[in-house]
Order: structure tokens, then C-alpha cells, then sequence
């Protein structure tokens, strides 16, 4: 497969796009991202930012946003990844102050515990069309 300059210039053009959409809605902004800073304070303002878009997301008054395909790809294959107990704690504790108790087998939420719902088919019959087989 080939791709021309063009269309990797579209390409290009959109993923930063929604690059940028991304550091926007979570708040990394000029201010955070500031070359002339120290590194390390830049670290500490975008960490802190993240944390906050974190808890904007966890009370509802933000949307979780997916990463472009292809640095989700490139974390995936480049970056270390473990997961902090400490962390998924958090989150636990987070979720249950808003939801409920969180019961691992029967959901969440007030009804937690409570035997699962039973499926229910979709109202009316099934499509009847006259080229169908």
C-alpha cells in the first residue's frame, strides 16, 4: 500500500488535530506545555492537570476521550506499562462514593447484589422485507 504526499499530509494535519483536541479538553495548554520552563515543572503541571481532568471525569463533568489510533499503537508498543495498586484504589473508592458499593459479580450501584436482570427481546417482530431471503 502507498500513500501519497497528499494524502499523508491529510493524515498528518488530522492526527494533530485531534492531538491537540485531546491536550485542550484535558487542559494542556501553553501555559502547561511551556518550553522555556524546567522540565521538571512542566512534569509536575501536566501531572497535575491530568489528575484533574481525572476527577472532572470520575464526577461527570467530563467525557473520557480516546487517544488517535496510532499513539495508542505507539504507547502500546513503545511504553512500559504496569498497573498502581494504589491507584486502582483510588478509583475503587472514587467509584463507590458516587455509584455505590461495588460488588465484582452484580454490577454496581444501589442494585448491586441483587439478581441480574433478565434480556428482554426487542419490541416487535423481526424485519420482513420483499427481497430478503
Amino acid at each position: 500500500m502507498s500513500v501519497t504526499p497528499e494524502e499523508w499530509a491529510d493524515i498528518t494535519t488530522r492526527f494533530n488535530e485531534t492531538v491537540d483536541t485531546l491536550k485542550a479538553t484535558i487542559g494542556l495548554g501553553p501555559d502547561v506545555l511551556d518550553p522555556n520552563a524546567p522540565e521538571a515543572d512542566r512534569r509536575r503541571a501536566a501531572a497535575l492537570r491530568v489528575d484533574q481532568f481525572f476527577d472532572r471525569m470520575t464526577q461527570g463533568q467530563a467525557r473520557m476521550q480516546l487517544l488517535p489510533g496510532m499513539l495508542t499503537w505507539t504507547h502500546r508498543r513503545d511504553a512500559e506499562a504496569n498497573v498502581n495498586s494504589a491507584g486502582v484504589q483510588q478509583a475503587v473508592s472514587l467509584a463507590e462514593a458516587r455509584m455505590g458499593p461495588i460488588d465484582s459479580t452484580m454490577g454496581v450501584g444501589p442494585g448491586a447484589g441483587a439478581a441480574p436482570s433478565p434480556m428482554r427481546p426487542a419490541p416487535g417482530g423481526p424485519p420482513v422485507g420483499g427481497d430478503t431471503p
